[in-house]
């Protein structure tokens, strides 16, 4: 429980953070790949003392037209979510995104 409760501030910290650091954005076109890979680059630090694994699956040269910061809250509650309610009592999990096209 305390593990968890020090992870859960951790988390919330490094969301905070991030919130504060990003710069006020335009709509444009940019590759969601490497947005998440981004993104899921500053959960590393967490994830190293316990055995989740993140996997996401998103087609190469995937572009998307938005507020790119728009997804960081998304997918920080999605982790920090999963991390410190859903894996609360496991020692290990996967948590899995895939992002693809309707259209098609």
């Amino acid at each position: 429980m305390v593990n968890s409760l020090k992870r859960t501030t951790k988390i919330v910290a490094m969301v905070e953070k991030l919130a504060v650091d990003q710069p006020q954005e335009t709509v444009r076109a940019y590759d969601i790949k490497h947005y998440i890979i981004g993104v899921l680059r500053d959960f590393n630090h967490l994830l190293d003392n316990a055995q989740h694994i993140i996997c996401f699956d998103v087609e190469n040269d995937f572009e998307v037209y938005g507020l790119p910061g728009a997804l960081l809250p998304i997918l920080s509650n999605l982790i920090s979510n999963s991390l410190s309610h859903g894996f609360e009592y496991i020692k290990s999990g996967d948590i899995s995104i895939e992002v693809f096209n309707i259209d098609q």
